[in-house]
């Protein structure tokens, strides 16, 4: 009868290599490991730990929608990095900008108007929605962002890391995606859509005795992405009769 060391590979399985990925700056996870072997299969479920971000992931729409060949598909949002979005729905992509969900500047500046005595404003909002004034001791214009803005004149601002507001093409108005972590999906224009991470590289290695290590033979290529925060799921298909122990190495991006 075959017999994997389920629980010894369990606890020398994960090796994880300098800093996963991106952690939490008030809460660190380590990657955890189960394995299961079912109907000859050895099952690897790799739990990264991974805390929600917007960036480099995708949503996609729980609702599948009809495409033109009569097939159906889920719309797929792609938040990139440094403030770029992509919207596809079923075979048009649309294009944006976003960023983390803030008081808006126009907000902000009637605030602002409403302190002053005299009525007069030196501040107007400029590009990218930040403010400018001319200083007339320097003979340039002073910039500050809606956060500095709020802070330097005491102003109520918000910021809430749990939306987003993204302007696309084809829509005159901004769009506010909002994320909720009770059911962990995103509300985008009245779908809902559920976070898919990208795989970090993986290295699944197997060993008869813990020093040599050899790479397994996988039933199946490791996924490119994982709907978070599922584990990843590997499935090996093993013919040995020995003892074998398995490890999953993980490369940080």
């Amino acid at each position: 009868m075959k017999r994997f060391l389920i629980t010894a590979s369990a606890l020398l399985a994960l090796q994880v290599h300098s800093c996963l990925l991106a952690q939490n700056k008030n809460e660190i996870s380590n990657p955890e490991l189960k394995v299961i072997v079912e109907n000859g299969y050895l099952n690897l479920f790799i739990q990264l730990n991974e805390i929600f971000k917007w960036e480099n992931t995708k949503f996609e729409s729980i609702k599948k929608f009809p495409m033109r060949g009569g097939s159906h598909m889920p719309h797929l949002i792609h938040f990139i990095d440094k403030g770029s979005v992509t919207w596809r729905q079923t075979d048009v992509i649309f294009t944006g900008s976003y960023k983390i969900y803030e008081t808006s500047a126009e907000d902000l500046l009637n605030q602002y108007n409403e302190k002053q005595i005299f009525g007069f404003s030196s501040w107007s909002i400029g590009k990218n929605q930040n403010f400018k004034s001319f200083n007339e001791q320097t003979g340039n214009y002073d910039y500050l962002s809606p956060k500095d803005f709020a802070n330097k004149f005491n102003l109520n601002y918000e910021q809430d890391y749990n939306k987003v507001q993204a302007l696309v093409s084809g829509h005159q108005e901004q769009i506010v995606g909002i994320y909720t972590s009770q059911d962990n999906l995103l509300k985008f224009n009245n779908e809902e859509y559920a976070p898919v991470f990208l795989v970090p590289e993986l290295i699944v290695e197997q060993s008869k005795d813990m020093r040599k290590w050899t790479k397994a033979n996988l039933l199946d290529p490791i996924p490119e992405n994982y709907l978070w925060p599922e584990d990843i799921k590997i499935k090996i298909k093993s013919k040995d009769k020995e003892n074998t122990f398995y490890r999953v190495k993980i490369q940080e991006e």
